[in-house]
């Protein structure tokens, strides 16, 4: 399991999410926009794994460490 901690640049821990699979990663994803936009700032996230501690740049994709998803392809089998 993974954590996301979300930090206001100058403040504090604003909010904090466990990172199972790719729907958790939308869920945040739509979390941190409303943030930033009503905050007027960028979040500073970290992602806190079994044994290291991730800080993302700004740039860098929200995605859990060393998971690669693939795209759904809408059949099932």
């Amino acid at each position: 399991m993974y954590r996301l901690y979300l930090f206001h640049p100058g403040r504090c821990l604003v909010n904090s999410f466990s990172l199972f699979d790719q729907s958790d990663i939308k869920h945040v994803s739509k979390y941190i926009a409303q943030y930033n936009e009503e905050e007027n700032t960028q979040l500073i996230r970290a992602i806190l794994g079994p044994t290291d501690l991730s800080v993302l740049k700004p740039d860098d994709e929200l995605r859990i460490p060393g998971l690669i998803f693939a795209a759904s392809t809408g059949r099932i089998r």
